[in-house]
Protein backbone atom coordinates (compact mmCIF):
# COMPACT_ATOMS: atom_id res chain seq x y z
CA UNK A 1 0.00 0.00 0.00
CA UNK A 2 2.75 2.19 0.03
CA UNK A 3 2.59 5.16 -1.94
CA UNK A 4 -0.92 4.89 -2.06
CA UNK A 5 -3.68 7.99 -1.02
CA UNK A 6 -6.72 7.44 1.34
CA UNK A 7 -9.19 10.48 2.72
CA UNK A 8 -10.72 10.67 5.95
CA UNK A 9 -14.06 12.50 5.74
CA UNK A 10 -14.08 13.90 9.34
CA UNK A 11 -17.01 15.46 10.95
CA UNK A 12 -16.20 17.37 14.10
CA UNK A 13 -13.23 18.83 15.77
CA UNK A 14 -13.51 15.60 18.08
CA UNK A 15 -13.89 12.73 15.92
CA UNK A 16 -10.12 12.74 14.27
CA UNK A 17 -8.49 9.68 12.67
CA UNK A 18 -7.07 8.85 15.87
CA UNK A 19 -4.79 5.36 15.58
CA UNK A 20 -5.45 5.03 11.79
CA UNK A 21 -3.01 8.20 11.24
CA UNK A 22 -0.22 6.22 12.59
CA UNK A 23 -1.31 3.12 11.40
CA UNK A 24 -1.34 4.86 8.04
CA UNK A 25 1.97 6.41 8.57
CA UNK A 26 3.87 2.80 9.25
CA UNK A 27 2.28 1.65 6.72
CA UNK A 28 3.68 4.03 3.96
CA UNK A 29 -0.27 5.34 3.22
CA UNK A 30 -0.94 8.74 2.56
CA UNK A 31 -4.30 9.78 4.99
CA UNK A 32 -5.63 13.11 3.70
CA UNK A 33 -8.37 14.74 6.03
CA UNK A 34 -11.35 15.99 4.10
CA UNK A 35 -13.49 18.29 7.02
CA UNK A 36 -16.87 18.09 5.88
CA UNK A 37 -18.22 19.94 8.74
CA UNK A 38 -16.44 23.05 7.32
CA UNK A 39 -17.13 22.88 3.93
CA UNK A 40 -14.37 20.95 2.68
CA UNK A 41 -15.15 18.60 -0.44
CA UNK A 42 -13.49 15.44 -0.75
CA UNK A 43 -11.80 14.81 -4.02
CA UNK A 44 -13.40 12.31 -6.79
CA UNK A 45 -12.95 9.02 -6.10
CA UNK A 46 -11.79 7.54 -8.85
CA UNK A 47 -8.59 9.66 -7.61
CA UNK A 48 -7.95 7.50 -4.37
CA UNK A 49 -7.29 4.51 -3.31
CA UNK A 50 -9.79 4.01 -0.36
CA UNK A 51 -11.45 6.92 1.75
CA UNK A 52 -12.72 5.91 5.43
CA UNK A 53 -15.48 7.54 6.96
CA UNK A 54 -15.30 8.80 10.66
CA UNK A 55 -17.87 9.12 13.58
CA UNK A 56 -20.06 11.98 14.12
CA UNK A 57 -22.61 13.13 17.09
CA UNK A 58 -25.57 13.64 14.49
CA UNK A 59 -28.04 10.66 13.14
CA UNK A 60 -27.43 10.18 9.74
CA UNK A 61 -31.14 10.30 9.37
CA UNK A 62 -31.03 13.80 10.70
CA UNK A 63 -32.16 15.96 7.92
CA UNK A 64 -31.05 19.30 9.66
CA UNK A 65 -27.50 18.76 9.52
CA UNK A 66 -26.74 20.37 5.85
CA UNK A 67 -23.63 17.65 4.47
CA UNK A 68 -25.06 14.65 5.11
CA UNK A 69 -26.71 14.27 2.04
CA UNK A 70 -24.16 15.20 0.17
CA UNK A 71 -21.80 13.08 2.01
CA UNK A 72 -24.47 10.09 1.01
CA UNK A 73 -24.05 11.16 -2.41
CA UNK A 74 -20.11 10.56 -2.26
CA UNK A 75 -20.70 7.31 -0.79
CA UNK A 76 -22.65 5.91 -3.46
CA UNK A 77 -20.41 7.42 -6.03
CA UNK A 78 -17.55 5.72 -4.13
CA UNK A 79 -19.23 2.76 -4.60
CA UNK A 80 -20.35 2.60 -8.18
CA UNK A 81 -16.10 3.71 -8.99
CA UNK A 82 -15.51 0.32 -7.07
CA UNK A 83 -13.33 2.60 -3.98
CA UNK A 84 -13.22 0.94 -0.94
CA UNK A 85 -14.85 2.14 2.03
CA UNK A 86 -14.26 1.61 5.78
CA UNK A 87 -16.93 3.13 8.18
CA UNK A 88 -16.73 3.61 11.58
CA UNK A 89 -19.54 4.21 13.71
CA UNK A 90 -21.45 7.21 11.78
CA UNK A 91 -19.31 5.99 8.93
CA UNK A 92 -20.74 2.65 8.63
CA UNK A 93 -24.51 4.20 9.49
CA UNK A 94 -23.76 6.47 6.37
CA UNK A 95 -22.31 3.16 4.08
CA UNK A 96 -25.88 1.71 5.02
CA UNK A 97 -27.88 4.76 4.47
CA UNK A 98 -26.15 5.70 0.99
CA UNK A 99 -26.11 2.07 -0.57
CA UNK A 100 -30.04 0.90 0.56
CA UNK A 101 -29.88 -0.64 4.14
CA UNK A 102 -31.53 1.61 7.28
CA UNK A 103 -30.75 3.34 10.51
CA UNK A 104 -33.29 3.47 13.35
CA UNK A 105 -32.68 4.71 16.70
CA UNK A 106 -31.21 1.87 19.32
CA UNK A 107 -33.55 0.82 21.92
CA UNK A 108 -31.06 1.83 24.44
CA UNK A 109 -27.22 3.85 24.25
CA UNK A 110 -24.28 1.62 23.91
CA UNK A 111 -21.71 3.53 25.30
CA UNK A 112 -18.57 1.55 26.77
CA UNK A 113 -16.49 -1.14 26.53
CA UNK A 114 -17.86 -3.99 24.77
CA UNK A 115 -17.23 -7.68 23.38
CA UNK A 116 -19.30 -8.78 20.10
CA UNK A 117 -20.01 -12.39 18.52
CA UNK A 118 -17.92 -12.52 15.62
CA UNK A 119 -18.99 -14.21 12.38
CA UNK A 120 -15.51 -13.97 11.00
CA UNK A 121 -13.10 -15.23 12.74
CA UNK A 122 -10.74 -12.48 11.12
CA UNK A 123 -12.64 -9.66 13.08
CA UNK A 124 -11.63 -9.76 17.11
CA UNK A 125 -14.40 -10.31 19.70
CA UNK A 126 -13.26 -6.95 21.77
CA UNK A 127 -13.00 -4.85 23.57
CA UNK A 128 -14.08 -2.44 21.76
CA UNK A 129 -15.32 0.96 22.82
CA UNK A 130 -18.42 2.01 21.78
CA UNK A 131 -20.29 5.03 21.79
CA UNK A 132 -23.35 5.17 19.85
CA UNK A 133 -27.47 5.40 20.04
CA UNK A 134 -28.36 3.88 16.50
CA UNK A 135 -28.49 0.64 15.41
CA UNK A 136 -27.60 -0.65 11.43
CA UNK A 137 -29.93 -2.47 9.26
CA UNK A 138 -26.72 -3.37 6.33
CA UNK A 139 -27.80 -3.43 2.83
CA UNK A 140 -29.26 -6.55 0.88
CA UNK A 141 -26.14 -8.41 -0.22
CA UNK A 142 -23.94 -7.27 3.07
CA UNK A 143 -22.60 -10.23 5.32
CA UNK A 144 -22.92 -9.57 9.04
CA UNK A 145 -19.09 -10.10 10.63
CA UNK A 146 -20.07 -9.03 14.20
CA UNK A 147 -23.15 -8.66 16.60
CA UNK A 148 -24.06 -8.90 19.62
CA UNK A 149 -27.38 -8.29 21.43
CA UNK A 150 -28.28 -4.11 20.63
CA UNK A 151 -27.66 -5.18 16.87
CA UNK A 152 -25.36 -5.40 14.01
CA UNK A 153 -21.83 -4.71 14.94
CA UNK A 154 -19.69 -4.71 11.49
CA UNK A 155 -20.37 -5.80 8.12
CA UNK A 156 -19.16 -6.51 4.35
CA UNK A 157 -20.42 -5.13 1.73
CA UNK A 158 -18.13 -6.08 -1.37
CA UNK A 159 -14.68 -4.68 -0.25
CA UNK A 160 -16.38 -2.05 1.83
CA UNK A 161 -15.86 -2.34 6.08
CA UNK A 162 -18.57 -1.05 8.05
CA UNK A 163 -17.91 -1.40 11.98
CA UNK A 164 -19.99 0.24 14.79
CA UNK A 165 -17.35 0.57 17.56
CA UNK A 166 -14.77 3.20 17.34
CA UNK A 167 -11.37 1.30 16.85
CA UNK A 168 -9.63 4.44 15.70
CA UNK A 169 -10.21 5.90 19.55
CA UNK A 170 -7.42 7.32 21.68
CA UNK A 171 -7.47 8.01 25.34
CA UNK A 172 -6.96 11.63 24.27
CA UNK A 173 -10.14 11.04 21.82
CA UNK A 174 -12.06 9.65 24.62
CA UNK A 175 -11.23 11.96 27.22
CA UNK A 176 -12.52 14.65 25.06
CA UNK A 177 -15.92 12.85 24.11
CA UNK A 178 -16.50 11.83 28.12
CA UNK A 179 -16.05 15.88 28.85
CA UNK A 180 -18.30 16.80 26.46
CA UNK A 181 -20.72 13.99 28.15
CA UNK A 182 -19.94 13.83 32.01
CA UNK A 183 -22.83 11.53 32.64
CA UNK A 184 -21.33 8.84 30.91
CA UNK A 185 -18.19 9.03 32.71
CA UNK A 186 -19.00 6.19 34.90
CA UNK A 187 -20.07 3.76 32.50
CA UNK A 188 -16.73 4.91 29.99
CA UNK A 189 -13.75 5.65 31.97
CA UNK A 190 -10.98 6.38 30.60
CA UNK A 191 -8.49 3.48 30.73
CA UNK A 192 -5.05 4.20 28.91
CA UNK A 193 -4.02 0.52 29.32
CA UNK A 194 -7.16 -0.66 27.81
CA UNK A 195 -6.79 1.29 24.71
CA UNK A 196 -3.11 0.67 24.36
CA UNK A 197 -3.90 -2.76 23.96
CA UNK A 198 -6.99 -2.43 21.77
CA UNK A 199 -4.15 -0.27 19.49
CA UNK A 200 -3.33 -4.37 17.86
CA UNK A 201 -6.55 -5.11 17.48
CA UNK A 202 -7.34 -2.36 15.56
CA UNK A 203 -4.14 -2.31 13.31
CA UNK A 204 -5.46 -5.53 12.44
CA UNK A 205 -8.88 -4.61 11.83
CA UNK A 206 -7.49 -1.41 9.53
CA UNK A 207 -4.57 -3.85 7.59
CA UNK A 208 -8.01 -6.51 7.28
CA UNK A 209 -9.56 -3.72 5.27
CA UNK A 210 -6.36 -2.82 3.14
CA UNK A 211 -6.60 -6.88 2.24
CA UNK A 212 -9.68 -7.68 1.44
CA UNK A 213 -10.27 -8.30 -2.45
CA UNK A 214 -11.15 -5.19 -4.58
CA UNK A 215 -13.42 -5.42 -7.38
Amino acid sequence: MSGQRAIALQHEDGAPPGLLAPWARDRGLQLDVVRIDRGESPPAATSIACGIVLGATPSVFDDTVAWIEAELRWIAAADAAGVPLLGVCFGAQAIAAALGGHVRPAPRPEIGWIDVQVDDAALATGPWLSWHRDVIEPPAGARRLAHNAVGVQAYELGAHLAVQFHPEATAEITAGWVIESPQELRTVGVDGEALIAARARAFALFDDFMARPRA
